[in-house]
């Protein structure tokens, strides 16, 4: 009795029992398989004009010395698979005579007069064998690991139905929160030139730059990229990341291909060592990190960079040329020696170091000063903070009581101080309204920087979150009630997914309705309405029911959006926590304890939104574009 023909036909592409083609498929045609030419010519146009066009060929294989193909009759030819037993049956002399024979490999039967052989050496086995699948009729068995593959072969063989159904597949199964993901899918795109999904795994790459940005430059497949994935990558304009992180992470991806270019060779094969195959392809790998990332030196924008870390890190590493470390330093001095209150240090984004290298940060600028969205770079009083003469030298951007000197792009530290005991609020000067965004924020309290001194000016407690703009602000006090009485939701998908990848557990906190009833730490509430500091935070902050709450005491136990500073940490330690927006979900997240905590609520507002500060005592602040907690 017949088997039932989902069945017959599986069999039938492994065995050819009646079947007209052998394929040899592999970059050494080592996987065979079997099909009809009608059923091909039907699928494909190619196969068509292959199978019965006016000129018919067989597509050849490679050709080598060391793969030479015999016919039935020991003669040369390029009509039949080559195996070791072929090769081992071919006479000495391949032009005598020898009796006719069946080629015939360990499964499978080439038979004479009944099988035209096909070399396909440029296409995945599994890839091909889904294809022949389709071409059958059976479910093709698409997955994301061979989804980009099966694409690849449709795509050569011009068969639309099934690339049709590969890009419903992977636009319906592509998690775009899922970094290790998006990588790997990325690297087969590039690897494989298929420029559309190359470019829209790029896309979904360039916003988690923005919200996982730690995780994508830490990820293991980040450190596997082939050189092309990767050159893809850094020339993207939105590729939203730090350049001196960004260059360790490259560093670290160079250094991969040399421990596995050190285990490849021959004193390195004895005992003990894992021989297991590698993702990086043997053309990779070099014998110094530095040969690794010559090759994209141009794409990296040194002049972007610090000129201590540049001077630290990169001048000497010996990838770049003496002349290009004398015109970046020559940069970087000239940069260091203008106004930043009267020049326009966007007016250099077109310019370029030596003709090559970019000098515009991939990071979107912010200053902070005393109003959402206004610049007001005018500080020249006492700061009425004992060591501000001394940090000023070494800090960004200074915030005092409101008013402060704003003028490098995001990443400069903020001290937040000033005379009396209230809340002073910092505001960021660039303010968001689409898009998915992240910003990390590292907190100390000054006191923490003179251990042993005692604390002359205590440090209490503050918050972060978002606020709305001088115009917003204006509005009516009831608007402010309403916007932030809506207690804080669990999101359910885009940034909650986000937040997902970044977290190993998230854990969800009810946030209690009214701003009555979400009480200040006692080292906050000590300083409300006190001395010459500004209003409460809670007046300015359009998240106040959910935003981050941290102060130098454990005195909020039941709040679950309190970050304390721990009393074991040293001067040079800080606290980070993460404040990530999205704005096609609506949501805005918050991260904490290294990734352990997050919550997140919704966003009301419809205009844009503005990071805030606000803080009761000296404090000192680093904020940098992106998640990196």
């Amino acid at each position: 009795m017949f088997k039932a023909l989902d069945e017959r036909i599986e069999e039938e592409i492994i065995s050819g029992a009646v079947s007209d083609v052998f394929f040899g498929v592999g970059p050494k045609e080592e996987a065979h398989f079997f099909s009809s030419r009608a059923n091909l010519a039907m699928a494909s146009p190619v196969f068509h004009a292959m199978f019965f066009g006016p000129q018919w060929h067989r597509e050849a294989g490679r050709q080598s010395p060391r793969k030479q193909r015999w016919d039935h009759d020991c003669n040369q030819t390029s009509s039949a698979p080559s195996s070791p037993r072929s090769r081992a049956a071919a006479p000495a002399d391949p032009w005598g005579h020898c009796s006719p024979r069946t080629y015939v490999t360990e499964r499978l039967q080439f038979r004479r007069g009944q099988h035209h052989y096909v070399a396909v050496s440029d296409i995945e086995p599994s890839a091909f064998k889904c294809m022949l699948r389709y071409v059958h009729h059976l479910d093709p068995l698409l997955s994301l690991d061979n989804a980009m593959q099966v694409y690849r072969a449709a795509d050569k063989y011009q068969i639309f139905g099934l690339l049709d159904a590969c890009g419903v597949f992977l636009d319906k199964h592509v998690d775009p929160s899922n970094v290790t993901q998006v990588l790997r899918l990325f690297d087969v795109a590039c690897r494989l030139g298929q420029e559309r999904w190359s470019q829209s795994f790029l896309r979904i790459l360039e916003q988690l730059s923005r919200v996982q940005t730690r995780q994508v430059l830490q990820a293991q497949e980040f450190l596997e990229l082939h050189s092309v994935s990767l050159a893809t990558l850094l020339g993207s304009d939105g590729l939203c990341v730090n350049e001196e992180r960004l260059w360790g992470a490259i560093r670290s991806w160079a250094e991969v291909r040399v421990m596995y270019k050190e285990q490849s060779e021959p004193e390195a094969t004895g005992a003990g060592v894992d021989q297991r195959p590698t993702a990086v392809a043997a053309s990779e790998l070099v014998p110094s990190w530095q040969d690794a990332v010559r090759p994209f030196r141009h794409l990296i924008r040194f002049p972007a960079m610090s000129a201590s870390f540049f001077a630290k890190e990169v001048s000497k590493s010996g990838v770049l040329s003496h002349q290009e470390v004398v015109d970046i330093f020559g940069f970087l001095a000239h940069k260091a020696s203008k106004d930043p209150l009267t020049d326009d240090a966007e007016g250099e984004a077109d310019v370029q170091v030596g003709g090559v290298y970019r000098t515009d940060s991939r990071i979107p600028r912010l200053g902070w000063c005393m109003a959402p969205g206004q610049s007001d770079p005018m500080l020249s009083e006492e700061f009425g903070l004992t060591e501000g003469r001394e940090l000023m030298t070494t800090v960004g951007s200074v915030v005092v009581d409101g008013r402060g000197l704003s003028a490098f792009s995001w990443g400069s530290s903020v001290i937040l101080a000033g005379p009396g005991t209230g809340f002073h609020l910092a505001f960021g000067t660039r303010g968001f309204n689409s898009g998915r965004h992240a910003w990390t924020i590292s907190w100390r309290p000054m006191d923490s920087l003179q251990p042993g001194l005692g604390r002359t000016r205590c440090s209490r407690g503050g918050a972060a979150g978002i606020a709305r703009d001088v115009e917003g602000f204006s509005e009516t006090r009831s608007v402010v009630e309403r916007t932030t009485s809506s207690s804080a939701v669990p999101a359910t998908g885009g940034v909650a997914a986000f937040a997902t990848g970044l977290a190993q557990k998230a854990v969800a906190v009810a946030v209690p309705l009214g701003r009555g009833s979400v009480p200040l730490p006692a080292s906050m509430a000590a300083g409300v309405g006190t001395g010459t500091g500004t209003e409460e935070p809670s007046a300015r902050f359009l998240d106040w029911p959910s935003c981050i709450v941290f102060g130098v005491k454990r005195d909020v136990v039941t709040e679950g959006r309190y970050v304390a500073w721990e009393e074991d940490l040293s001067s040079t330690d800080v606290m980070k926590f993460s404040i990530v927006l999205d704005f096609p979900a609506r949501t805005i997240t918050y991260i904490a304890d290294r990734g352990g905590r997050c919550w997140s609520a919704a966003m009301t507002h419809e205009g844009p939104v503005y990071p805030v500060i606000a803080a009761s005592g000296p404090h000192f602040f680093s904020i940098e574009y992106g998640c990196h907690v």
